[in-house]
């Protein structure tokens, strides 16, 4: 559409005169394999009474990913491309044979995953108890798992041959009638420069670490009266070695931006030749900023399977609970908590950050936390008529949750010639982040004031943090309830029916706002988080 040099699609699409074509030809499709084992001795000693001691060690090998047949690709920082002038930064093939680096993966095996567990219970009382404990815990994660990205690493033994018309469409790339073109090189090719021009997601010898946790508690339990039972929780958990999405191998240095719009221009340009900008290698085409790139034979250099992550979560959690007491069943929780993060997850991904270069700055409350959580549950036995055995023994049930909105991820539209995919905003000081509604209305209000926040400056970072304790997304409340009543008919025949109502109080919870400061719509609210209030009724008979 637009192009006045192709004349008429439909007349085109029955010509069979194609414009554009693509084929992704596998030489071998990949057959990873993931291999882990394990050893863990455990021992109890009840010293006292009152005192029992428990304490173990566990050992975990995590076997970093490979391929059945040795036929997989990735790239190494060390070795020289020759497509590039020698260059270092090429790929390596797993195996033996020429051109393969006689190796069975990537990354290296770690060997030192020995995680100590320790725990005590004393009786204080007859009615007090404490426990404690540590562990470190080690689990999947970095190059020892999938990353759901298998393909990634197929450079080599896949082509990715692309036929497009030369001239803006007066000539067609191909005939459909003849097939897809086949002057293309096949696949398998063990040539360290067959990724050259593309982006990959290396794996490091490094990567191959498994992420770990730290966990501490100290709890005490206490029955008040029987059946009627308080406890109180510190938590603790440290995260090392996590995944994250901050190691961006290829991203231009931040102290370029000294050249300004240069970066944009031909590396061949007369402005770059002024500027003393040489090609980086013979047969190189691109921008300054490209040739200035670490390894500009290479596109985005993601390293997805990294141990940099780190985690930190503390909670008090309180829990009491109320067993058949009268018919009457509660189990009532609240968690105060607070986790600071630059990863979210074991492994693949979590919050990209504005750049490799300074990844203290992605350090920050995490995306999933959220400091205020209670929850009720209960069962009660309607007190009417319970002996009757067709009135009675109708029993209520609820449900009710309550928490406190995760943080909100700020971002800004990325204009940096930098080659990261996030850019944040400026934050205006002494500026309230939220607005003080306290009738929220989507249709007027906007959830984040727009005047504490900006778009920054040209070929600058924004000066916010990712996400601030107090610009959060709605919190969330939410009550079910039931009713159920049980009619047995003999030993054997039983007729259940049930009542149950979802947001019984049928309230709202609005979406997450609109984060980019660029977008005009920055701060609104656009969409409802939850479902209406809904209800179903069941009979169920068991014979």
């Amino acid at each position: 559409p637009g192009n006045p040099n192709t004349g008429n699609a439909v007349a085109s699409f029955l010509l069979g005169n194609v414009d554009r074509g693509i084929l992704r030809d596998f030489a071998y499709y990949p057959r990873n394999r993931y291999k882990y084992f394990a050893v863990y001795a455990q021992d109890d000693w009840k010293a006292t009474r009152k005192l029992t001691l428990n304490y173990g060690l566990r050992y975990d090998v995590y076997f970093p990913r490979y391929e059945k047949n040795d036929n997989l690709s990735s790239f190494d920082p060390t070795i020289p491309n020759p497509a590039s002038g020698g260059r270092l930064g090429a790929l390596a093939y797993l195996g033996d044979g020429p051109g393969r680096n006689g190796r069975n993966s990537f990354a290296d095996t770690y060997w030192k995953a020995f995680g100590p567990r320790f725990g005590l219970a004393y009786q204080i009382t007859d009615k007090t108890v404490l426990r404690s404990g540590y562990g470190i815990y080690y689990a999947q994660g970095n190059a020892n798992a999938g990353l759901r990205d298998s393909l990634s690493a197929s450079s080599g033994f896949a082509a990715n041959p692309t036929f497009a018309t030369t001239d803006q469409g007066v000539t067609p790339a191909f005939n459909w009638n003849n097939g897809f073109p086949q002057n293309y090189v096949r696949p398998p090719v063990i040539d360290p420069s067959a990724a050259n021009g593309a982006a990959l997601r290396p794996i490091l010898r490094d990567d191959g670490r498994p992420p770990y946790f730290q966990n501490w508690s100290f709890t005490v339990e206490r029955e008040i009266v029987p059946r009627f039972n308080v406890e109180l929780t510190y938590l603790g958990t440290k995260g090392t070695a996590l995944g994250n999405g901050l190691i961006q191998l290829n991203e231009l240095n931040p102290s370029f931006l000294s050249l300004g719009t240069l970066l944009s221009r031909p590396f061949n340009s007369p402005e770059a030749i002024a500027a003393g900008i040489q090609s980086p290698y013979a047969g190189f085409t691109g921008s300054v900023a490209q040739a200035l790139r670490p390894y500009p034979q290479y596109l985005d250099l993601s390293n997805r399977s990294n141990p940099s992550g780190s985690s930190t979560y503390h909670a008090l959690q309180t829990q009491v609970s109320i067993r058949s007491l009268a018919g009457l069943d509660v189990q009532m929780a609240y968690t105060f908590a607070k986790t600071i993060s630059d990863s979210d997850i074991l492994a693949g991904g979590g919050p990209a950050g504005q750049t490799t270069y300074n990844r203290r700055l992605e350090k920050a409350i995490a995306t999933t936390d959220v400091p205020h959580v209670f929850a009720l549950s209960y069962s009660y036995e309607l007190p009417f008529m319970r002996s009757n055995r067709w009135i009675g023994g109708w029993m209520l049930t609820g449900i009710h949750q309550y928490s406190t909105g995760v943080p909100i991820v700020l971002s800004a539209n990325n204009t940096l010639p930098l080659f990261t995919s996030i850019l944040r905003p400026d934050v205006i000081a002494d500026v309230d982040r939220r607005y003080g509604s306290e009738s929220f209305d989507p249709a007027i209000d906007r959830w984040i004031n727009p005047a504490a926040f900006r778009v920054p400056g040209s070929l600058r970072f924004g000066t916010s943090a990712r996400s601030y304790t107090d610009l959060r997304n709605p919190s969330f409340l939410n009550e079910n309830f039931g009713l159920l009543k049980k009619f047995r008919f003999t030993e054997r025949l039983m007729l259940t029916f049930r009542a149950e109502w979802f947001n019984a109080f049928n309230r709202t919870i609005f979406g997450a706002p609109q984060a980019n400061v660029s977008n005009a719509q920055f701060g609104r609210i656009t969409s409802q988080a939850n479902q209406p209030r809904q209800g179903q009724l069941a009979l169920r008979l068991d014979f």
